[in-house]
């Protein structure tokens, strides 16, 4: 036996094929078949069929198979539940008056689910500029069971999602040269979702990022578009010790100056430049080391004076205070943009050697450099 079996509005019904074979040598007659089904040890709901095979021929030949016609058996009763079991009863003559009779069953497998029910969105996709429809916008579902699904608007930006499962799930529009958007959809509660997509626009700064030494310092970088579409950009600092300088605003191409006047500290920092825009930002970084100053100097002067030289570094001279505890010293200035300080000794008469100093102090940065003076 062949079964199956399926779902109504009321109740259910089962299709059953019985498969016969003579074995005795003599065709057989079959008069009817009787179809019983049951759920467990009950009988749900049972049938008989006359001709079982067809209207005009009901033999199955000697020795040899035939199949009965589709049986179908409606159960219209709600109240019973899918049955488990289908049992078959063959009625059949070898063409004297005897009947005899011969049994089978079959289990009758589960039934399928239906499909489950699908459903469509629409919506139309927009420019927020023109109001116009976009053509060529892509719709996605980013996840759940329809995640995967598409769709794409057409000729005036309308779009039709089909095979939809009944789900809240987010939805994708997009399209070149826009800024995607999103927003949450539920169907078939919601039944249409449009969107209002805004040109797409970007900028490159170049260089991306500067060192500022020891300062003073003055410089500028370009801002480029990297999109077709340009949009107004700002550019700000959240950094005190940064100051911008010339246009801060434009459109498309541009350039942003700054200035450092500090010259900083024994401790480096980072600053930075951001330059926004409608959905976007761009930030340039600007690095100022830390400032060094030697190791404590000593140096030896004649009891005749004169002039001198002292290495402090490339940045110590400028980011400190001087102070001097002896009249005799005092500083006449610099050589190479700071590096080299140039004091001047008074000549020492007394005929004692003496010893002055020359502190440099301030954010942190400390250099002493002892002097001591011969006597004559």
């Amino acid at each position: 036996m062949t079964v199956t079996g399926e779902a109504r509005g009321v109740g259910q019904a089962y299709r059953v094929a019985v498969h016969l074979h003579e074995s005795a040598g003599t065709p057989a007659t079959i008069v009817a078949i009787d179809l019983t089904f049951t759920t467990g040890t009950s009988a749900t709901v049972s049938a008989h069929f006359d001709q079982p095979i067809s209207d005009a021929a009901n033999v199955c030949p000697a020795n040899g198979s035939v199949d009965s016609r589709e049986l179908v058996v409606v159960d219209a009763d709600p109240s019973h539940a899918y049955a488990t079991t289908a049992q078959a009863r063959v009625s059949f003559t070898d063409n004297s008056t005897v009947i005899g009779t011969t049994t089978g069953s079959a289990a009758v497998p589960p039934l399928i689910p239906p499909p489950p029910q699908t459903f469509v969105l629409t919506g139309v996709i927009t420019d927020a500029g023109t109001h116009a429809g976009i053509p060529g916008a892509s719709l996605n579902v980013l996840a759940g069971p329809n995640a995967g699904k598409s769709a794409t608007t057409d000729s005036s930006g309308t779009y039709v999602m089909r095979d939809l499962l009944a789900d809240s799930f987010r939805l994708r529009a997009s399209a070149s040269d826009y800024d995607s958007g999103e927003q949450g959809v539920t169907v078939p509660t919601i039944p249409r979702a449009d969107f209002i997509l805004t040109k797409s626009c970007g900028y490159t700064l170049s260089p991306s990022s500067g060192l500022a030494s020891f300062g003073p310092l003055t410089n500028a970088f370009t801002v480029t578009p990297n999109t077709a579409n340009n949009c107004p950009w700002v550019a700000t600092t959240p950094d005190s010790w940064i100051a911008l300088i010339g246009p801060t605003t434009g459109t498309g191409s541009g350039s942003v100056g700054y200035s450092i006047k500090e010259r900083g500290s024994a401790t480096p920092r980072d600053g930075h430049i951001v330059v926004g825009w409608p959905n976007g930002t761009a930030s340039f970084t600007l690095t100022q080391p830390a400032v060094t100053c030697p190791a404590p100097i000593t140096v030896a002067v004649p009891a005749s004076g004169g002039e001198g030289f002292v290495n402090v570094g490339a940045s110590c001279y400028f980011s400190t205070t001087i102070a001097i505890d002896v009249p005799w010293i005092r500083i006449f200035g610099t050589m190479g943009g700071g590096t080299y300080l140039e004091p001047v000794f008074a000549s020492n008469s007394s005929g004692v050697p003496r010893t002055g100093h020359i502190t440099l102090t301030g954010d942190g940065l400390y250099l002493q450099i002892t002097v001591n003076q011969a006597g004559s």
